[in-house]
């Protein structure tokens, strides 16, 4: 790929950024839907022009459809790396909560936020709940539990959990 096909690479995917935020996903479908609309030649008469025209028709069809071949891998790779990025934000946010709540010495709340977290394989959220359960806070003591919690926070290589 040469510098300018980079060049509007960029460009594209800067574009549909700014669409997804904008309009979301169906207004990013919608503009790869549009970009396939490609206008007839123009021009172009007499039986002769009408063969070539049908030519024409044929190639910019076909570029049309690779622009939007690409365009839509664009398209999936930032929606990808939208969720991607977003997922992990929100099961931040959610782990904080529960770390205040741990603070302030409100298991219960801390137990409800982190669970699904660890069940969705948050390691810091897994290695709490074994310390949790290691200690009795909010739950009856259970070292089994909490040795399983721990060391499904290890198969993550975290580092306290090692």
């Amino acid at each position: 790929m040469n510098i300018e096909g980079i060049s509007m690479l960029v460009t594209q995917r800067s574009e549909f950024a700014t669409v997804m935020q904008k309009h979301g996903v169906e207004g990013l479908i919608e503009r790869l839907r549009a970009r396939l609309e490609v206008p007839g030649a123009v021009g172009l008469s007499g039986s002769r022009g009408a063969s070539e025209r049908a030519g024409l028709e044929t190639r910019m069809h076909g570029r049309a459809l690779h622009r939007f071949i690409v365009n839509i891998g664009t398209a999936l790779c930032l929606v990808a790396a939208v969720m991607v990025t977003a997922a992990p934000a929100a099961r931040a946010g959610a782990f904080e909560d529960g770390y205040a709540a741990y603070q302030r010495g409100d298991f219960a709340t801390a137990l409800e936020t982190w669970t699904p977290l660890a069940e969705s394989g948050h390691a810091r959220a897994q290695y709490n709940l074994g310390v949790m359960y290691d200690e009795g806070r909010g739950v009856p003591s259970d070292k089994q539990m909490a040795t399983a919690w721990w060391q499904r926070a290890a198969d993550q290589n975290l580092p306290e959990a090692l």
